[in-house]
């Protein structure tokens, strides 16, 4: 008998209880040699929905690699709001890091459980058709989530050039990330009705997406068959990374989860720049001048040190420029 056909006919509850460490038997020391042959210690993998597969934790118990993940995120999000709170917290924080080990037995499982994964990946097969790349991982907040969906969504990136203008008519264009911004902060009424009709079903399982997905509904949105796996990795990932905003979504306040989500993305180099407005500091300067705050002669070296730094040119009256900067402050 193949130790393929022994696994088959063994229950889930059964082969958890198996120590590799210490098999019993003929059977259990050949599904432990299965494993190791396949380099795997994921208990039950779940083929068509890999990340559904389920992994043991040391001293915990066993999760599904999404519920693990989400669940290490809770923690750690947890333990920081704990070290906020002073020196009980980091103490709380040491024992649960340290001498605890629960946390790092986690870390250590989910690590593992996502190389067995890419291993799984790595030896092609039919087990191997539903697992993404590494690379899947998002880097890039909610752009990158979109770039992926309107990749696998034919028709996101052509109604957005055919839709939407800029305030001088100009059309938007669906691979620009300030562009793709804009419609979001202009829509959100629009988001969140969306999210109330169809927000609900967003946390469909995705054996049941995979069955009963209409075709017509998957035509429409350029999704074929061999995409709908992606498509649930994906959300599946969103779910995992980002619980607040997914909760925010299935309840149908999707416009709250973008107001979170851009929040979340904004980086130093994103940030507006502090506005420069001249002709407003030269109205201060006229009105110290006329309260008699300065002398005539100050306010034009003043202006014309102003003048200087919109030039480009090397600063004119530095000394001038720093008594202004000292009367405003």
């Amino acid at each position: 008998m193949k130790i393929d056909q022994i696994n088959e006919k063994w229950s889930k509850k059964y082969k958890r209880s198996i120590d590799c460490n210490n098999p019993k038997g003929f059977s259990q020391r050949a599904h432990c040699d299965g494993r190791k042959k396949t380099n795997e210690e994921l208990y039950d993998f779940d083929k068509d929905e890999p990340m559904k597969s389920t992994v043991a934790v040391p001293g915990y118990g066993t999760m599904s690699v999404d519920s693990l993940m989400t669940n290490l995120i809770q923690s750690v999000t947890e333990l920081l709001g704990k070290m906020k709170q002073g020196t009980s917290g980091m103490r709380a924080a040491n024992y649960e890091i340290n001498r605890n080990k629960v946390l790092n037995a986690k870390f250590a499982a989910l690590i593992q459980a996502l190389d067995d994964l890419q291993a799984i990946r790595a030896k092609g097969g039919a087990r191997s058709r539903n697992i993404q790349k590494e690379s899947f991982i998002i880097e890039d907040g909610w752009f990158d989530y979109y770039k992926k969906i309107a990749s696998m969504s034919d028709p996101v990136k052509p109604f957005i050039r055919n839709t939407f203008t800029d305030q001088h008519g100009n059309r938007l264009d669906p691979n620009n990330k300030d562009h793709v911004k804009s419609i979001g902060d202009a829509n959100r009424t629009a988001l969140r009705q969306i999210s109330q009709n169809v927000g609900s079903a967003i946390d469909t399982p995705g054996w049941q997406i995979k069955m009963f997905a209409p075709k017509d509904q998957l035509d429409k949105w350029g999704i074929t068959q061999d995409e709908l796996p992606q498509v649930i990795a994906l959300r599946d990932r969103f779910k995992a990374e980002h619980p607040e905003a997914f909760e925010l979504i299935r309840t149908g306040q999707a416009d709250k989860a973008w107001e979170l989500m851009r929040n979340e993305s904004i980086t130093e180099n994103e940030q507006e720049p502090l506005p420069i407005d001249v002709n407003k500091i030269s109205g201060i300067i006229q009105e110290f001048e006329s309260k008699q705050y300065i002398t005539p002669e100050d306010a034009d070296r003043m202006r014309r040190g102003v003048q200087s730094l919109t030039s480009g040119r090397q600063t004119l009256n530095p000394q001038a420029i720093l008594q202004l900067l000292t009367m405003l402050t």
